[in-house]
């Protein structure tokens, strides 16, 4: 006979919150045109566990101001470019941890961050190169930091937030023809990051780059396609944790070379 000690956790939360909204938009001529938004974010507070500790935490709302200020240019008729710049205050930002003595993937608690922010820049333009001919690039810029944070005793305060690159770029290339043969081809890449900000060293991502594309016919509402993503079989995780046994590492790695067919049906 064998007896499982059982413990069970009851909590309730409510949350209320005015979430108002403001924006301009104005119009210079056919060529330029900008607009600022200020908004009120919120995200409610809830309950976390931790399995193997036999542990559950509340934790509070997150509620944040956002900013964002944004350009939209026509130079000419083949060619637009737009830039964003955002920012972000944070209150009581919801930062998942590990509690000491759980495992990384079975036991997350939440802690509120009193202070922190974000801001960054993204800059898109896209350029019609001939009458079948599209190309496209992007390129972004974010900073994040936890002005006050406090995880088991230790001190995170000027930390940057987990899986939030500080760069991103892409570029491209789309090609539509009125015979109804079409292809385009991507690349993205990604600055490092890392998944938990109490193991910024040991669970950091390194670069991710990735090459897609696709070719197809189409005609009428019916489309083909043979497509390839992750072209260049770039090996990358998309998170990693402390194993059980240290000091042993887990990973979720990304989606390996693939390449298929697809078809699309529109009525």
């Amino acid at each position: 006979r064998f007896l499982v000690p059982t413990r069970f956790a009851d909590a309730r939360t409510s949350d209320d919150a005015i979430l108002p909204e403001l924006g301009i938009h104005w119009t210079g001529d056919e060529k330029v045109a900008a607009g600022l938004r200020l908004s009120r974010g919120h995200r409610a507070g809830g309950l976390a566990y931790a399995t193997t500790l036999a542990l559950a935490r509340p934790y509070d709302e997150e509620s944040s101001w956002d900013a964002e200020l944004y350009v939209d240019y026509e130079p000419r008729r083949d060619l637009a470019v737009s830039l964003n710049v955002f920012a972000s205050t944070i209150e009581d930002q919801q930062v998942p941890f590990t509690p000491a003595g759980g495992i990384a993937v079975l036991d997350q608690l939440v802690a509120n961050s009193s202070s922190s922010r974000r801001y960054g820049v993204e800059i898109e333009s896209q350029w019609k190169i001939a009458e079948s001919f599209t190309g496209y690039a992007g390129l972004g810029w974010l900073h994040t930091e936890y002005r006050d944070l406090q995880l088991q005793g230790t001190d995170f305060s000027g930390s940057r937030f987990s899986n939030a690159p500080e760069l991103t770029a892409s570029v491209g290339l789309a090609f539509h023809h009125p015979t109804g043969w079409f292809a385009s081809s991507r690349f993205t890449w990604a600055d490092t990051s890392f998944t938990t900000v109490q193991d910024a060293a040991v669970t950091s991502l390194e670069t991710r780059k990735l090459l897609s594309a696709r070719v197809g016919y189409a005609w009428e509402n019916v489309s083909v396609h043979v497509f390839g993503n992750n072209l260049l079989d770039d090996r990358y995780a998309t998170a990693r944790s402390v194993g059980l046994v240290v000091p042993s590492m887990n990973a979720d790695i990304g989606a390996p070379r693939v390449f298929g067919i697809g078809c699309e049906m529109k009525w």
